[in-house]
C-alpha cells in the first residue's frame, strides 16, 4: 500500500483554513453578536424603565385630573348652593314686599271703604231726611 501524502497536505490546508476561519471570522463574528445582545438587553432595560417612568407619570396626571375633577365638582356644588340660597332670599325678599304692598292695599281700600260707608251713611240720613220731608209736606 502506498502512501499518498496528498491525504496529510489537505488536512493540513483544511485545520490551517479552520484555525484561520475560526480565529479571524467566527470569534469576531460570535463577540458582535454577544455585543448586539448585551446592547439589546441594555437598550430593553432602558425602554422598561423608561416605559415605567412613563406610567407613573401618566397616573399621576390621571390622580391630578381626578382631583381637579372632584375639586370643580365641590365648588359647582357649592356654587350651586350659594346660587340657591341667593334665590331663596330674593323670592322671600320678594314675598316680604309683596306682603308689605298687600297689607297696604288693604289697609287702603279698608280706609276707603269706611270712608265710603260713612259717606254713604251721610247721604242715606239726608235722603231719609229728605224723603221724610217730602213725606211729612215740609218744604225741603
Amino acid at each position: 500500500m502506498d502512501f499518498d501524502a496528498s491525504l496529510l497536505v489537505i488536512m493540513a490546508i483544511f485545520w490551517a483554513t479552520y484555525v484561520v476561519v475560526r480565529f479571524y471570522l467566527v470569534r469576531p463574528i460570535m463577540r458582535m453578536l454577544k455585543e448586539r445582545d448585551s446592547e439589546i438587553v441594555t437598550a430593553q432595560e432602558t425602554f422598561d424603565r423608561a416605559q415605567a417612568e412613563v406610567e407613573a407619570r401618566i397616573e399621576a396626571q390621571r390622580e391630578k385630573l381626578q382631583e381637579a375633577r372632584a375639586e370643580a365638582a365641590a365648588h359647582r356644588d357649592r356654587m350651586r348652593k350659594e346660587a340657591q340660597q341667593a334665590r331663596e332670599t330674593l323670592v322671600a325678599e320678594a314675598r316680604q314686599e309683596a306682603d308689605a304692598e298687600l297689607q297696604q292695599a288693604i289697609a287702603a281700600l279698608d280706609a276707603e271703604t269706611a270712608e265710603q260707608r260713612r259717606s254713604l251713611e251721610a247721604r242715606a240720613e239726608r235722603l231719609a231726611a229728605d224723603m221724610t220731608a217730602k213725606l211729612m209736606g215740609a218744604p225741603s
